[in-house]
């Protein structure tokens, strides 16, 4: 019986009597039976989702209902930044985020005192990015993806002044994560009203463990999915009090933060398992964003505004501020 291969070779032009300008097309059809005669033909790669990023920050203080205020929203496909701050350097707030892809820093700072009208101030900033990759392996069956997200930062939250709450702060932030079926993440608070004076902190951290579900198609590729959010809030208001109508004024004073240089990132991929037993092998088919989420993200850089935030917060947290008025 002749084979099937050998008819559809009878089918082509005969190259040898070809002209020279007809040669390009005979070759290309001889190509494009080898492939469509050949029993392995290798599998395209998957296409990968458009990758995101948004940060947002806002930030206000002043006495009163005087309020100066800042804030804006930025979005993009690699990575977006923004920070702002409004007051005094003194009596205000200051706001930074950052989502680099597999990893997102956000920093919130407020602080403030007076000796004669109540003063506050608020900060909030939002990070998020979104990215794709995807692994090759045994085709048709389920796995067990095996990674981590590090969480890193501390709340503080400093008063002093007018014992009575009017004179208070607070710090908090929430971190959620989620890599195919997997969804995770931390949060935490911590509030501060004063009572001649206090300081309170809290540091909060840790590596979430990813165990995720994903399964391989029938050409073998899984394609995952990557988002991170970190939200962060600090906020402080003061008030002055006098102990009796002759005495001095004291003044109320704050400071609070929700200090994450690092805030979150993945860890890498660990392993892969098929029923238990890690695949000895692999094919990573790089993110959309260009990211290796086989290693660890920690290394995407922090914006100088972040930096420059967190030295600023250890000058004034470190000094507990107290101010003396006449009336």
């Amino acid at each position: 019986m002749t084979d099937e291969r050998e008819i559809n070779m009878h089918r082509l032009p005969n190259c040898k009597t070809i002209v020279k300008s007809q040669v390009n097309g005979c070759l290309a059809a001889a190509l494009l039976l080898v492939l469509v005669s050949s029993p392995a033909v290798l599998e395209a790669a998957p296409i990968l989702g458009t990758p995101q990023s948004s940060v947002s920050a806002q930030a206000s203080a002043g006495n009163l209902g005087a309020m100066d205020s800042c804030g804006d929203t930025v979005s993009g496909t690699s990575s977006a930044s923004y920070g702002c701050s409004a007051g005094s350097a003194s009596n205000g707030a200051s706001v930074a985020a950052t989502a680099g892809l597999g990893a997102v820093h956000a920093s919130v700072f407020s602080l403030g005192g007076t000796s004669t009208d109540t003063f506050g101030s608020s900060g909030q900033a939002n990070a998020y990015a979104l990215d794709y990759f995807g692994v090759h392996g045994p085709a048709n069956t389920s796995a067990v993806l095996h990674g981590g997200f590090v969480i890193s930062g501390a709340l503080f939250a400093n008063v002093s002044g007018a014992a009575n709450p009017a004179t208070a702060a607070l710090a908090s932030y929430s971190v959620q994560a989620s890599l195919a079926s997997f969804n995770g993440g931390l949060d935490g608070n911590i509030f501060n009203a004063t009572n001649g004076l206090s300081s309170a902190s809290n540091s909060n951290g840790g590596t979430v463990p990813v165990d995720a579900s994903i399964s391989f198609g029938p050409d073998g590729w899984a394609v995952i999915s990557i988002s991170i959010l970190a939200q962060l809030h600090a906020e402080g208001g003061a008030r002055a009090f006098q102990e009796c109508s002759s005495c001095a004024t004291i003044a109320g004073e704050y400071s609070s933060a929700a200090s994450f240089g690092s805030t979150i990132y993945w860890s890498g991929i660990s392993s892969i398992t098929v029923g238990g037993t890690p695949l000895s092998t692999y094919d990573y088919l790089a993110s959309a964003s260009g990211v290796d989420y086989r290693m660890s993200t920690a290394a995407v850089p922090e914006p100088a505004s972040i930096v420059l935030l967190g030295i600023g917060l250890v000058a004034v947290l470190g000094i507990a501020r107290r101010r003396h008025a006449s009336t």
